[in-house]
């Protein structure tokens, strides 16, 4: 004789799952001509806090640095490349735009960012507009199509690609 089994039909309560979102990155790099290497990046948004996953950030041997946007951070975001040696001063790049999840978004740190950047404070000062940590996006992105207007000859007599922007263009 067979005996039957009783089937129990429980279920585990489910907890709510968040989807997983990817990390979005700042990348770019510092370069003042050459590259500059081994160079202490420092990234602040808005309150003046870092954005960044890293609790410290050096440039590679290439200039290049990356940056893990913490979950939720917003632009805009605040760069500065010390140089090691201390021979040059600080240079500056600001990003106006939150890269998507899961993306990277290029930001240079040249002298060529740094001037544009000068130009949003009067008297023209680059860390000045980092400490402010405020930047007028659209003024910024006038001062850029400006600086590259009055630069088109030389940056076509050096074959930089039609749509270059000094802030966001790879630099290999």
């Amino acid at each position: 004789g067979g005996g039957g089994s009783a089937a129990t039909n429980s279920t585990a309560p489910t907890s709510p799952t968040s989807p997983v979102v990817a990390a979005s990155l700042l990348t770019g790099t510092a370069a003042t001509g050459a590259a500059l290497a081994n160079a202490p990046v420092t990234i602040t948004n808005s309150a003046g806090n870092s954005p960044c996953v890293e609790t410290s950030i050096t440039t590679t041997a290439l200039g290049s640095y990356s940056c893990t946007l913490k979950a939720g951070e917003v632009a805009p975001f605040f760069i500065v490349v010390t140089d090691p040696t201390g021979d040059k001063p600080p240079m500056v790049s600001i990003s106006t735009t939150t890269p998507p999840a899961g993306s990277a978004l290029t930001m240079n740190v040249t002298p060529l960012t740094t001037a544009i950047v000068a130009q949003l404070a009067s008297p023209p000062d680059a860390l000045s507009v980092v400490n402010s940590r405020t930047v007028d996006a659209t003024q910024l992105a006038t001062v850029t199509t400006n600086v590259v207007a009055q630069l088109q000859a030389v940056l076509t007599a050096i074959g930089v690609p039609a749509g270059y922007d000094p802030f966001t263009t790879a630099i290999t």
